[in-house]
């Protein structure tokens, strides 16, 4: 009996150390957000700017906070800073800032200088990597892209409400309240119309694009709600048409846009779940959900840290902040003592916006 337990032991001791030779990894460094700086916006700060013939202000980016906007270098100095009307668009060099009702428009440079105005019935809007204008109409049935005296480039019109629309390296994605999905391109001709006929109820609350535009993804349908990925060029087919490549059904009911984007190298598809902002692996086909109360209302990747950042939900005091590694894990949780306006993530520096504050923090590992 005493020679079957020693023998039981060697065993198992001779197993632990296999494992650690062969299977043992590093579990990492602790993983930190280190503050590098810190802004409350105020009507005293409209008048700063930085001029950019002068030497500038390296890294800018738009912001739009809860009752301001404007243009912000990485060390938190201000080159441009405006009061939001009702309606503010920004580009990385143009903004539009209107009330609700106008039919004269006016683009702006981001040092605040005139660039051009035109008049247009509907709500313009900037969206894409490169300054492209948009035009939605006031019903919402219809979007257009015009240049930047007015012109209409192209036009759709649709016989319901638009509810999602996505636009990435010269493909326009639109989401219709119908069921339908449309592809456009650049010149606004369909490359693809789909209509999902599995769920009960048909509408779409959730579009988005890869960068390169070869895959595109929405939430579709109400009993069940799915997650439904197209790709371009699959199983042997012509290079430009598009097939269903993944297909999941979703345990939400969601009757309101749901936000749903993809990380910047096209990695990772999030998208709001019930109770959770779920991340879909396109390389291993995984799911995975972060744990989450209320609406996801921010999601940023960085590409350096291969982690993301969620901002959403609510503990009863304001919004939470979450550092999550793929797939699923949770390093870190904060909590924001405002209301969540603004997120953006390059490389391991992190800018959050809650109410009209701003903060910059980096990302370290001891």
């Amino acid at each position: 009996m005493r020679k079957k337990r020693f023998r039981f032991f060697i065993f198992c001791l001779l197993l632990a150390f296999l494992y650690i030779l062969f299977f043992s990894f590093p579990l990492g460094r602790e993983v930190i957000l280190k503050p590098v700086w810190y802004r409350v916006f105020s009507m005293e700060d409209l008048s700063s700017r930085v001029s950019e013939s002068s030497g500038g202000e390296s890294g800018v980016f738009p912001v739009k906070l809860a009752s301001y906007f404007g243009y912000i270098g990485d060390t938190g100095r201000v080159l441009f800073l405006g009061r939001r009307d009702f309606y503010t668009t920004m580009s990385e060099k143009y903004f539009i800032n209107y009330s609700k009702v106008s039919e004269n428009f006016f683009i702006r440079r981001r040092d605040g200088n005139l660039e051009s105005g035109f008049k247009a019935f509907g709500y313009p809007f900037f969206m894409g990597s490169d300054d492209r204008l948009f035009v939605v109409k006031t019903d919402l049935t219809g979007v257009s892209e015009i240049d930047f005296t007015g012109d209409v480039k192209w036009e759709r019109n649709y016989s319901s409400i638009i509810t999602s629309m996505a636009v990435k390296d010269g493909y326009e994605a639109v989401g219709v309240l119908n069921g339908k999905v449309q592809l456009l391109d650049r010149k606004g001709r369909v490359l693809f119309d789909f209509r999902d006929q599995e769920s009960k109820i048909p509408v779409v609350t959730g579009v988005a694009l890869s960068s390169d535009g070869k895959y595109l993804a929405c939430i579709s349908g109400l009993e069940p709600q799915e997650l439904l990925i197209f790709a371009r060029g699959m199983g042997g087919e012509e290079k430009s048409l598009y097939s269903l490549y993944e297909r999941r059904k979703l345990d939400s009911d969601f009757r309101r846009e749901v936000f749903i984007k993809f990380s910047r190298d096209d990695r990772f598809l999030f998208f709001e779940g019930k109770a959770k902002l779920n991340v879909f692996d396109m390389d291993t086909g995984n799911l995975a959900g972060v744990p989450y109360a209320g609406e996801v209302d921010g999601v940023g990747y960085s590409l350096t840290d291969k982690c993301f950042v969620v901002i959403g939900g609510s503990d009863g005091k304001g919004n939470l902040l979450k550092l999550v590694y793929p797939l699923g894990m949770v390093k870190l949780v904060e909590i924001l003592p405002e209301k969540f306006s603004f997120l953006r993530v390059r490389g391991n520096k992190i800018f959050i916006g809650f109410g009209n504050q701003l903060l910059r923090v980096d990302l370290e590992r001891l």
